[in-house]
């Protein structure tokens, strides 16, 4: 049965060497020399089920009968799948507007024409991830795993940035110290509470504070690279 990919886009599977030797090639067949070209030559890319190589749409079939020796009714069906696949809603590139059947077809058309849009000028990266579940249980727990754990991440990076900008990496050097120093005074204060000065097990827990102190004291900012570190 023929598998076709999702389409209007170059394959993200591809190699770096193919990916680059196949986008040049489609430039070369629509006669596009320039990025505001590439656009165009993406819109009507089909992707063959078959090899997964990249195809101007009037030459996909073609191809299907003479590399792969589709029959005609085979080749009915794949233009059907196709047209089905048109009526679909379109998702809009927001870049340039351009309108694509799914998800997949936007970011392999991004990979192509608007890789270095955006970021502040840095390549962006479009690669489509495909994985399998074994049950739809598993789905839901990986998916909202990897959600949350997105999410923490982003809230403590920008909580780490926003903290070096309002107050530089020496005050917030400074700002861990002091809340180590005031952790340490706390549990000094629950010893004294707790044993006797004297006894060996407020000796233990006052060189214990000792020690928190000592590592808190050892942070350190560097002057050449502004990054944290403790000696």
């Amino acid at each position: 049965m023929y598998g076709l990919t999702d389409h209007d886009y170059l394959p993200s599977t591809l190699p770096e060497t193919r990916k680059g030797t196949a986008t040049a090639r489609l430039c070369e067949n629509a006669g596009a020399a320039n990025n505001n070209d590439r656009t165009n030559v993406t819109k009507d890319l089909e992707v063959c089920g078959e090899c997964n190589k990249p195809l101007l749409r009037k030459n996909l079939y073609n191809h299907l009968r003479s590399t792969h020796t589709y029959s005609d009714e085979q080749v009915e069906r794949v233009k059907e799948t196709l047209r089905l696949k048109k009526s679909r809603n379109f998702v809009t590139c927001p870049v340039c507007e351009e309108k694509f059947s799914d998800h997949e077809g936007l970011a392999g058309h991004c990979l192509v024409s608007h890789s270095d849009y955006g970021a502040n000028g840095y390549e962006q990266d479009y690669t489509i991830h495909s994985f399998t579940f074994d049950s739809m249980e598993m789905f839901e727990v990986s998916g909202s795993f990897e959600q949350m754990e997105i999410d923490f991440s982003i809230c403590f990076t920008d909580m780490v940035e926003g903290e070096m900008r309002e107050h530089g990496v020496t005050e917030l050097a400074n700002m861990l110290v002091k809340a180590n120093e005031e952790a340490c005074a706390v549990m000094w204060e629950n010893v004294n509470r707790m044993v006797n000065e004297d006894s060996s097990e407020a000796n233990d827990k006052l060189a214990s504070i000792y020690d928190l102190i000592d590592r808190a004291s050892r942070i350190t900012v560097s002057s050449h690279t502004q990054e944290l570190s403790r000696h």
